[in-house]
């Protein structure tokens, strides 16, 4: 049944990330929210979180994005007793990707190493607001998390607020 099974939701605040063991209550148990991260919005006062992915599997790594544009992932997001903010949390966008708002992320169903990020910008600059990794848990120094543009193509008017995966294998991780 649902109750026998550990289930967890996550969520963001302007500048934490949060969890929330059992958070169907039941008789035995009250759900109790805990703070998984540090304030990692510190650089400025405008910048927040704006969306948040998690992997879906029994890892439970969160990814959240930023106003300004950052990406952040926290291993074993739902183990607050192992927790070590220098080794579990990093940045990983290496400043390449656009200073502007993320609207989204999204990880392939099929493969937990691909993310996806969009962007919600008007932009005639024809810069691109669809941007995807196939290394999103890399720690290797000397192969880093590394994304790469696929929004070529797209109108300059249309601003890009969601993207998911297709969760059949079948059509080949599609992104939608």
């Amino acid at each position: 049944t649902i109750m026998a099974t550990p289930s967890y939701v996550f969520m963001c605040s302007k500048n934490f990330v949060w969890f929330v063991t059992s958070p169907f209550g039941g008789i035995d148990s009250i759900p109790k929210w805990t703070r998984v991260s540090d304030d990692l919005c510190k650089v400025s006062a405008s910048e927040y979180f704006t969306a948040i992915a998690v992997s879906g599997d029994n890892n439970h790594h969160v990814y959240v994005g930023t106003t300004h544009g950052r990406i952040y992932r926290i291993f074993n997001a739902h183990d607050p007793a192992s927790m070590d903010i220098t080794t579990k949390i990093a940045r990983i966008d290496g400043g390449t990707l656009p200073n502007r708002w993320i609207t989204s992320l999204a990880i392939d169903p099929n493969d937990r190493n691909t993310l996806v990020v969009t962007y919600g910008a008007y932009d005639s600059t024809g810069s691109s607001r669809v941007y995807i990794t196939n290394n999103v848990n890399s720690t290797d120094t000397l192969n880093p998390v590394a994304f790469r543009s696929i929004g070529e193509g797209l109108p300059l008017d249309v601003p890009v607020y969601c993207a998911a995966f297709h969760p059949s294998p079948s059509v080949g991780g599609a992104v939608h």
